[in-house]
C-alpha cells in the first residue's frame, strides 16, 4: 500500500466524519426550529388568552359601573372583539395540536424524561371564557 492509498483512505474517512457532523447538525437545527415554532405558538397563545380576558373585564366593569345594564354598543364591540380572540385563540390551539405529535417525536428521543415534560406543557389547559357576557 503505497503513500497515495493512505492518504485517499484518510480523506475518505474525513469526508465521511464531515458528513456524519453535518446530518447531526442539521437534526440539531431542526429540533432548534421546532421548539422556537412550540414556544412562539405558545406565546401567541397565551397573548390571545390575556386579550380575550382583558376584553371580558372591559365590558364588564363597563356594565357594573352603568344603572341600566342593558348592552349597548360598547359591550357589544367588546363582544365582538372578544369572539375574534377567542377565534384566534382557537386556530393557534389547533395549529399546537396538529404539530404536537410530528414535534414530539422529532425533538424528544423515546428514552429521554423530558418528552413528558413537554407533553405536559404542550397540554395544559388555558383558561378561556366564552364570549356571552
Amino acid at each position: 500500500m503505497g503513500f497515495s492509498d493512505c492518504i485517499a483512505i484518510g480523506a475518505s474517512l474525513v469526508a465521511l466524519l464531515s458528513a456524519v457532523y453535518a446530518r447531526w447538525t442539521w437534526s440539531e437545527a431542526k429540533k432548534a426550529n421546532d421548539i422556537s415554532r412550540i414556544n412562539s405558538l405558545l406565546t401567541l397563545k397565551q397573548h390571545y388568552s390575556e386579550l380575550l380576558q382583558k376584553e371580558h373585564d372591559k365590558s364588564r366593569a363597563w356594565l357594573n359601573g352603568k344603572e341600566n345594564k342593558i348592552s349597548d354598543s360598547y359591550t357589544e364591540a367588546c363582544s365582538v372583539a372578544a369572539a375574534d380572540y377567542q377565534q384566534k385563540y382557537r386556530q393557534v390551539s389547533e395549529q399546537l395540536e396538529k404539530l404536537k405529535p410530528e414535534l414530539l417525536n422529532s425533538i424528544t428521543n423515546k428514552n429521554r424524561p423530558r418528552s413528558r415534560d413537554l407533553s405536559q406543557v404542550l397540554n395544559k389547559p388555558r383558561l378561556v371564557r366564552s364570549c356571552a357576557l
